[in-house]
């Protein structure tokens, strides 16, 4: 089963949250690939390193930005304050990455529409990469989103 390696930014309540959902969605629904808790993320090392043992975290860090950019890490999940959302979510989104956001997704309208619109940018430039190099590989069939 293919494997996807989570980034958990934030390690309170909804970190707890969410760890607990990603250990429990293989006993209630069929899943594609197994998520794997890769790295938690949160500002104090000490509390953070008794959530990641205490949720089975491989690693911890405390700065975001350097989870978002490991190549290692398939989805970013949000768990912070809604005031930070943003900038971590656009972050992720131009690094590449899944985004799992709690809501609300951003404090302001302006703030949530920037982030809505990088994701479709990027979605669509993703995807006329795929076409694109189908179409110069002679690659012929039909192209399935999911």
């Amino acid at each position: 089963m293919k494997k996807l390696n989570i980034g958990m930014i934030g390690y309170k309540f909804m970190g707890k949250a969410h760890s607990n959902a990603w250990k429990q969605a293989p006993h209630f629904f069929d899943v594609a690939a197994e998520p794997v808790l890769k790295v938690a993320c949160g500002r104090h090392a000490g509390p953070l390193q008794e959530f990641a043992d205490r949720w089975g975290w491989e690693e911890i860090e405390t700065d975001w930005q350097k989870v978002v950019k490991r190549d290692d890490i398939d989805i970013i999940d949000i768990g912070v304050p809604t005031h930070l959302h943003h900038d971590i979510a656009v972050a992720a989104a131009k690094a590449g990455k899944h985004i799992f956001c709690e809501k609300p997704i951003a404090l302001t309208v302006q703030d949530a529409d920037r982030i809505v619109i990088l994701v479709t940018i990027l979605i669509i430039v993703i995807i006329y990469q795929l076409a694109r190099q189908m179409l110069l590989g002679q690659q012929n069939g039909m192209l399935v989103l999911r």
